[in-house]
C-alpha cells in the first residue's frame, strides 16, 4: 500500500517502511505464510487486494495516524477475501451479492 499512503514526514515513513521497502521475503507476513504452508494450513494473502483497494481510495484503508493497523475499509478487504475463499472451498454457500465490499472497490 506504500504508494498510496501519505506520511506526515520522512520519520513517519521510515517507521512504517524501514529502508523504503514495503515487501521483503524476510518480513512477518512472508514468514507466517511460509510456516503455515509447510504444515498444510491455507493462506489467504490479502496484500495485493489491499493495494488495489488503496489505489481506489486510501483514506480508510490503513491507519497511519495511529499505530499502523488497518482502518475500517482495510478490514473489509480481508473479510471479503476470506468469504470468497470459503465459498471457493465450498465451506459456505455462494457469496454472490453477500460481500461486504462494494463492487466498485474490487
Amino acid at each position: 500500500m506504500a504508494p498510496y499512503i501519505l506520511f506526515d514526514g520522512e520519520a513517519d515513513r521510515d517507521r512504517f517502511l524501514p529502508g523504503g521497502n514495503d515487501v521483503d521475503e524476510r518480513d512477518f507476513a512472508h514468514a507466517v505464510g511460509e510456516a503455515s504452508r509447510e504444515v498444510g494450513l491455507p493462506v489467504v494473502d490479502t496484500f495485493p487486494l489491499l493495494r488495489r483497494r488503496a489505489a481506489v481510495d486510501d483514506r480508510l484503508v490503513y491507519a497511519t495516524y495511529a499505530d499502523g493497523h488497518l482502518e475500517v475499509d482495510g478490514h473489509v478487504v480481508p473479510a471479503d477475501a476470506i468469504l470468497d475463499w470459503l465459498a471457493t472451498e465450498k465451506l459456505v454457500g455462494s457469496t454472490k451479492g453477500r460481500g461486504i465490499l462494494a463492487a466498485e472497490h474490487r
